[in-house]
């Protein structure tokens, strides 16, 4: 196991935005993570688990933590109707394995950005269709018990963007395992026409994606854009004039930037809507924890 100190992280996350970790681990195995767990321990500090970097924003300051990179990533087909995933599996491996394999029942997710670990946490969605409509249990480390062990779907709460995780920190998401089938008539959409529907409305670039939460009945970029904020912008962080919903690094903004333009946008679209919008972005702060 490779211990980096002092590791820029605003390269791992989406975003373009974050100082330097005190330790960055990459973890592949079971025996890395232990390992990583044990540094944190020992140094007094505490863990991060960082996985895609697509729905963070980390803080410019940096993190005085270990950071646990999940890179564990192998895909398994355990039978016709189960695909086990380690969590560090981003969407794109996981459509290509599906496709190579013929596997069905994933195409709704073609294009999510993160991993499958990062998408279990918060409980990420497109096109009407959840992360946990597909999920069947997920195995984790438990930090207060020190052991690995198996947690069922009915055992875990879910809601929109968010699921029980969120508020467990002593449990690491190690690995999942996924409803699917070898019935080519359980396809869910045309991966194809789903990539190609993220490249005509969703921008390209240093951005997180959905910044916001949809308000019930809402859309929360069409609130934004009716209050006239498309191309609105603090220092470097500017709402995306393709899509409201996105904010855009447009090169070397900092996590204040970006902070100050969700409150001003949230401020107007109050005024204006008389709706409150929520971030969906995870904010950190530099120990680990959710601002």
């Amino acid at each position: 196991m490779k211990i980096f100190e002092n590791f820029n992280l605003s390269n791992l996350c989406s975003f373009g935005i974050g100082g330097a970790a005190r330790y960055l681990v990459n973890i592949k195995t079971k025996d890395d993570l232990l390992e990583a767990l044990e540094l944190a321990s020992s140094q007094g500090l505490p863990f991060f688990v960082l996985g895609g970097g697509s729905n963070v924003l980390l803080p410019d300051e940096g993190m005085n933590a270990v950071v646990l990179r999940m890179m564990n990533s192998q895909i398994t087909l355990k039978s016709p109707q189960e695909l086990a995933l380690e969590s560090g599996a981003n969407w794109t491996q996981i459509m290509s394995f599906c496709k190579s394999n013929q596997v069905y029942g994933l195409e709704t997710f073609s294009g999510l950005p993160g991993t499958i670990g990062g998408a279990i946490w918060g409980n990420a969605g497109c096109h009407g269709v959840e992360t946990k409509d597909v999920l069947l249990e997920v195995e984790v480390f438990d930090t207060e018990l020190q052991k690995f062990r198996t947690i069922k779907l009915d055992q875990i709460d879910f809601d929109y963007r968010t699921s029980s995780f969120k508020h467990l920190d002593n449990l690491v998401i190690w690995s999942c395992l996924l409803k699917v089938s070898n019935d080519p008539s359980h396809k869910t959409a045309d991966p194809n026409d789903l990539y190609q529907f993220r490249q005509d409305k969703q921008p390209q670039g240093l951005t997180t994606g959905s910044f916001f939460k949809n308000p019930p009945g809402h859309a929360a970029g069409q609130l934004i854009d009716q209050s006239g904020l498309k191309g609105f912008k603090i220092g470097n962080a500017q709402v995306s004039t393709k899509h409201a919903n996105f904010f855009m690094n447009l090169g070397g903004a900092t996590a204040k930037d970006v902070m100050s333009l969700a409150k001003e946008v949230r401020r107007v679209v109050e005024d204006k809507q008389a709706v409150c919008l929520e971030k969906e972005v995870l904010e950190i702060k530099p120990n680990g924890e959710l601002r």
